[in-house]
């Protein structure tokens, strides 16, 4: 930790953001895209080894130094989730003649924050993008996000966003980073002392880290301390007056619809009065025919009638269509 200050460097004023947070990525693991072959031990490790030197050594490994490429980047992990509030960068700035090269080099970057690897050097939050201003060899970035990784990412190439008086002619890059500090609290904490707890109440212990309040609320509450029970509020509207005029003509509509479903109605009712009479009237002059009963069951044509016998069952008398005997061959006539 330290204290707040302001550092002048010639006529260019550099306003630190931070005062007293914990520098988070102090010795954390760190990796990068490359390193500079003539530099072997200029690796990701030397931009989180606390020396703020930029002005590179007779060694060159007091700086993190990637190889020339398209694309550079350089990342660090913090371990755990965090809650950041800014990134501040120290560019290698060693020599005067060459200040404007180191200056081009960096122009374009962006650093990004994230919870994951997973979507790669450009995933997660993007905190900050150099495309303004030709940026300066020492800066500091508020990104006030729960983070673990801290990705400096750069690239050159057809399509690619720089500020103005960037050179555009150059197809290649190099990530020259003397120190990466990202400060902040652990998650739960507040304050530029990293003092204060969060509200109970929040979400996975989120807060602001400069206000305390809740990023998130627990499940039925709310306010910025999450202090306060969620309330449904259920709108219910009144029945707007109706019209007089608009009124009346509904009853109209509603006494002529009633008199037309009751005609229909009457009308129905007679058609089927009619058809049901008509049905029986057929009926009752069937009962009443005195013709003898004819059936008829395949070339068998049986007539029953009365004959004047005196035989116990010779009034039973049968014609048949062929010369057999009716009592050899028909099966619908039995004598009980």
């Amino acid at each position: 930790m330290y204290s707040c200050v302001r550092v002048f460097v010639g006529l260019l004023a550099v306003s630190r953001l931070c005062c007293a947070y914990e520098n988070l990525a102090l010795n954390k693991s760190a990796e990068q895209s490359s390193t500079l072959p003539s530099q072997a031990d200029a690796g990701p490790m030397r931009a989180v080894d606390n020396n703020t030197d930029q002005i590179l050594s007779s060694s060159g490994t007091n700086c993190a130094r990637t190889d020339v490429s398209s694309i550079v980047w350089w990342r660090v992990d913090l371990g755990e989730i965090r809650s950041i509030h800014d990134i501040r960068v120290y560019y290698r700035n060693d020599s005067d003649g060459y200040v404007q090269n180191r200056v081009l080099s960096n122009a374009g970057f962006s650093l990004y924050v994230s919870d994951t690897t997973c979507d790669g050097y450009t995933g997660g939050h993007l905190c900050y993008k150099n495309n303004d201003t030709l940026p300066q060899l020492e800066s500091d970035h508020l990104c006030t996000r729960h983070a673990r990784y801290v990705t400096y990412y750069n690239e050159r190439g057809e399509g690619v966003i720089l500020p103005p008086k960037a050179d555009r002619t150059q197809s290649t890059t190099i990530a020259e980073l003397c120190e990466v500090q990202v400060f902040g609290c652990t998650v739960g904490i507040y304050g530029e002392n990293c003092d204060k707890e969060c509200p109970i109440n929040c979400r996975n212990k989120q807060c602001d880290i400069e206000t305390g309040a809740c990023l998130q609320c627990n499940d039925g509450l709310k306010g910025e301390r999450c202090d306060q029970n969620l309330t449904i509020l259920m709108t219910v509207f009144a029945p707007q007056q109706a019209n007089p005029s608009s009124s009346s003509n509904t009853t109209y509509i509603a006494v002529a619809g009633g008199l037309f479903l009751a005609l229909i109605f009457s009308v129905g009712t007679t058609i089927t009065l009619a058809l049901t009479l008509r049905k029986l009237k057929g009926r009752q002059a069937n009962n009443s025919t005195d013709s003898p009963t004819t059936e008829q069951s395949g070339n068998y044509v049986s007539v029953i009638g009365i004959r004047d016998s005196g035989h116990q069952y010779a009034h039973l008398g049968v014609n048949r269509t062929d010369s057999q005997d009716w009592r050899d061959s028909n099966q619908y006539l039995r004598i009980i």
